[in-house]
């Protein structure tokens, strides 16, 4: 049991960690909402949820471990960490998101 709470603690750790580089790269575009195409908003808005999902979870995994164990929080981290990597790979695919490639 002891190796298991070590390794839902990693995870939500990782999963703070994702989620405020996430939430943090979602602010950053939204800040300039007025300067980016409506595309590139439309997935800052999206790393910001995904991010905050992911966030949540961490905090709910790390602080409220003892209740007991549970999947969800790992299902909403999961699905945050996969909604943010799925959506940069449209981004990157859709040349929403600028990337000038190698030099």
């Amino acid at each position: 049991m002891a190796a298991r709470v070590d390794v839902e603690r990693l995870i939500g750790t990782a999963f703070l960690v994702l989620g405020f580089a996430t939430t943090n790269a979602g602010l950053l575009v939204l800040r300039e909402w007025s300067a980016v195409g409506s595309a590139l908003a439309t997935l800052g808005l999206l790393w910001t949820v995904s991010g905050f999902a992911m966030v949540v979870s961490s905090v709910w995994l790390i602080l409220l471990l003892s209740l007991g164990r549970q999947r969800f929080p790992l299902s909403v981290g999961g699905g945050g960490s996969i909604l943010s990597g799925v959506l940069i790979m449209v981004g990157f695919l859709g040349h929403v998101i600028p990337c000038t490639g190698p030099a």
